[in-house]
């Protein structure tokens, strides 16, 4: 048999119909392949030396024969069927590879991750299969070794021949089910969340504390809104305040005692105690400048058990105790012991141990039996020295007002005793209001 060229085989297509040529040209290919069918090979080298070798395939230059797959043909991309999108400059000659469908209708496109990319378990940014321009995304893992950059709002399910689907993280709006809460429904948080469309945020108003147990816990919503506590330190108060809650006396004090009553003062917790020894019938105490304008002084007061008559503690506006401390007149409301219990006095006085002849008022008010201890309030309106007296420091009893002829440069804490052996009193929580605005307020404290 003659041997057939691939130009002779060729040429006999046109006996062909022209849609059979493809199919024709294929068989043709195929017969050529059988030892009885030549052509012109290029011996090693040399192109078209007519070389006959179909098993080593020797002789063959690489680009030669494109529809032969040798090794060398499988080293660019470009050789492979898959196409290469918008990730291509990711690609990695190893790794395991992702395909990630951009958005619906979309082709896809492959990116691979090498093994040396991953570093303690965690992908170099711009090998991961999606971008990281966006704020707030986030790396989620398939289960399966593979992890990528996602938007918070879904989740991608992938496989190494690509994404199975992608899941939203929230249920449709007004429903929850299995894909999370709705982001659009109306919830009271304790912080602001970018996530929720309609929250409301949870804020501790006047009086009320929240305390944030932490996720997994509780919140509790509690009132601080207790009861008025009188004794309480206020929690802004006067600068001319004093608690007599110290081992000492505070240096805005003076010392108060012309006529050598000698007393002997002490301050620790429980107040200011006084023990007044037997020395006749003499005021004694402390004093400290009064703040401008009108003003209201409370205290609490008491007399030491075993008291007789006429042992008295008490509060003191003063015309000029700092001058003219001998001869100064003073308006003083004060707790005096009687043979069946206590009185409350307002009395004028001309000076530390003379009582004035001019006085207004000096009727006092009996209390039966005898109270532990007693507030007094005294204040100064401008022209009238006023006292009042209360048990429990919120409901307050008026005394009696002497009108003042001078402006008090000076109030006091000042006590007295007539009787024939030592005495004892006691003051605690000074407490100054500057103006004075009302007469029958609560002892300024706060609540607890």
């Amino acid at each position: 048999m003659p041997q057939l060229s691939r130009e002779t085989l060729r040429g006999q297509l046109t006996i062909f119909p022209k849609d059979q040529h493809r199919f024709v040209s294929d068989l043709l290919d195929s017969l050529l392949l059988r030892s009885d069918v030549s052509e012109d090979y290029a011996s090693p080298g040399t192109p078209g030396s007519g070389v006959i070798d179909h098993g080593s395939l020797a002789g063959l230059t690489d680009d030669d024969h494109t529809h032969y797959l040798t090794t060398g043909r499988h080293d660019l991309v470009a050789r492979h069927g898959v196409a290469v999108g918008g990730t291509g400059a990711n690609m990695s000659a190893t790794g395991p590879g992702y395909v990630k469908q951009a958005s619906a209708g979309s082709v896809f496109t492959t990116s691979y991750i090498a093994a040396s990319d991953v570093t303690s378990g965690t992908f170099v940014s711009d090998r991961l299969a999606t971008g990281t321009d966006d704020a707030n995304d986030i790396i989620v893992a398939d289960g399966a070794g593979s992890q990528a950059w996602q938007a918070p709002g879904e989740v991608d399910f992938y496989t190494e021949a690509g994404v199975q689907d992608t899941i939203p993280l929230t249920a449709p709006a007004g429903g929850g089910g299995s894909g999370g809460a709705p982001t659009d429904a109306q919830y009271v948080t304790l912080a602001t969340s970018t996530g929720l469309s309609d929250e409301r945020v949870l804020t501790a108003g006047n009086g009320i504390t929240l305390t944030d147990g932490g996720a997994g816990t509780t919140v509790t919503v509690a009132t601080s809104i207790g009861k008025w506590d009188v004794d309480a330190t206020p929690a802004s108060p006067h600068a001319k305040d004093d608690e007599f809650s110290n081992s000492a006396i505070s240096a805005d004090w003076t010392a108060f005692d012309p006529g050598t009553a000698g007393p002997t003062w002490t301050e620790e917790d429980y107040g200011l105690l006084g023990l007044l020894p037997a020395s006749g019938s003499k005021w004694c105490g402390y004093f400290k400048t009064v703040p401008s304008g009108t003003w209201k002084v409370q205290a609490k007061v008491w007399l030491g058990s075993g008291n007789a008559a006429n042992t008295r503690i008490g509060i003191a506006a003063c015309q000029d105790f700092t001058s003219n401390p001998t001869t100064s007149d003073f308006e003083v409301g004060y707790i005096q012991s009687t043979a069946t219990g206590i009185a409350v006095v307002i009395d004028s006085w001309s000076k530390y141990d003379t009582l004035s002849a001019s006085r207004a008022n000096n009727t006092p008010t009996h209390l039966y039996p005898c109270p532990a201890s007693i507030y007094l309030q005294l204040s100064w309106s401008g022209t009238v020295t006023r006292l009042d007296y209360s048990l429990n420091g919120n409901d307050w009893i008026f005394v009696g007002q002497n009108a003042t002829a001078y402006t008090p440069a000076e109030f006091a804490i000042i006590a007295f005793n007539s009787q024939a052996s030592i005495r004892q009193v006691g003051v605690d929580f000074f407490r100054v209001t500057a103006p004075n605005t009302l007469f029958y307020p609560p002892v300024y404290g706060r609540r607890v």
